[in-house]
């Protein structure tokens, strides 16, 4: 049915045939980052910032709100737009925009289209559209292609865009870019100024789902273990409200920001970085963190998520459990790491 509705989308809403790409006449981007995953967002920072350098105008499309709040400080960015997930959003963005009269539009997703992409991307009527993995056609004329099964990380997607617009300056694997209102940084620095130690390790207990999420055992052992060099440190739970209240560990803080934001302001001014597999492992990337990474193992030879998303952070420890719980990965792994980071970056 989304196959018939896409042709019925691409009939309705014809683009006019593309002549030949050429790079040298892109200076008006526009970058599809509207996928509703922090992750995705936070990796893609890089192709902003190089093509910004660049001399072009850039903007970025998200999926809501909480997404635009993480680009609306980045110098990087000209404009931001934001569009929630009923169609008729995006039909009237993608009115909006078709008189910007884009060069490019960039879409980093290799899977087949939605019919709302289809629509927001017709609308918007850009002179080149370019994607990963797909047969030129009347939605995308430029097409790269990259195979997750080749083990490559995510961000290397960046390199690879820049590179067919003439961009080599991007360093590889890149890094990101991540700039935030710095009244909440501030506001996150007198919290944890607030705390009596001096160092903080921030720890984000739960991932997607309870097989991504962290035992209570481990919680207790890391905020019983974080120290450097025999000086305690603050340990701040962050996450989801109602995740990080159930949790019941005395020797530690909870965040008093309810917005991710909140959190990435937190993890800014913190010393130490716990997490699972989540958007946090980037947050910690672009900010050149220490960072305790715990993901599940790879159980599918031809797509390697601990490689296709893992830190691409200098200053990771990155510990796979051994079953499909992280929970599984035992104490004195998580202990021994921690004391690694902190003796090697702190």
């Amino acid at each position: 049915m989304n196959y018939v509705k896409r042709c019925c989308a691409r009939l309705i809403l014809p683009r006019k045939r593309p002549g030949e790409f050429d790079a040298a006449t892109v200076r008006k981007i526009v970058f599809l980052r509207d996928n509703r995953k922090f992750g995705d967002l936070i990796v893609s920072t890089a192709s902003f910032r190089e093509a910004k350098q660049y001399g072009m105008e850039v903007s970025v499309i998200v999926g809501g709100q909480a997404f635009a709040s993480l680009l609306e400080f980045n110098p990087s960015i000209d404009h931001v737009y934001s569009h929630g997930p009923e169609l008729w959003e995006s039909i009237r963005l993608g009115w909006r925009l078709r008189r910007e009269h884009y060069d490019l539009a960039v879409d980093f997703l290799d899977a087949q289209p939605t019919f709302k992409r289809i629509v927001l991307l017709h609308l918007m009527n850009p002179r080149h559209a370019l994607s990963f993995n797909k047969k030129p056609d009347r939605s995308y004329d430029v097409s790269l292609t990259d195979e997750h099964r080749l083990n490559r990380h995510a961000s290397l997607r960046n390199v690879d865009v820049l590179a067919r617009l003439g961009i080599t300056a991007c360093p590889s694997p890149p890094n990101y870019d991540l700039r935030i209102d710095p009244a909440r940084v501030a506001e996150a620095r007198r919290f944890l100024e607030s705390l009596p130690h001096k160092r903080t390790l921030l720890l984000n207990p739960a991932g997607e789902g309870p097989l991504r999420s962290l035992s209570a055992s481990q919680i207790e052992a890391i905020v019983a273990n974080a120290c450097h060099r025999g000086e305690k440190f603050n340990v701040v739970l962050t996450g989801r409200r109602e995740v990080i209240d159930a949790i019941p560990v005395a020797g530690a803080s909870k965040s008093p920001f309810v917005d991710y934001v909140g959190a990435i302001a937190l993890a800014q001014v913190s010393d130490l970085i716990v997490t699972p597999d989540t958007s946090m492992v980037h947050v910690a990337a672009a900010f050149g963190k220490p960072v305790l990474a715990l993901y599940q193992p790879d159980n599918d030879v031809w797509y390697v998520n601990s490689k296709v998303w893992g830190p691409n952070n200098p200053k990771a420890v990155q510990l796979l459990s051994r079953d499909e719980r992280v929970a599984s990965i035992e104490n004195p792994r998580i202990i021994e790491a921690l004391k690694h980071l902190s003796d090697t970056y702190l």
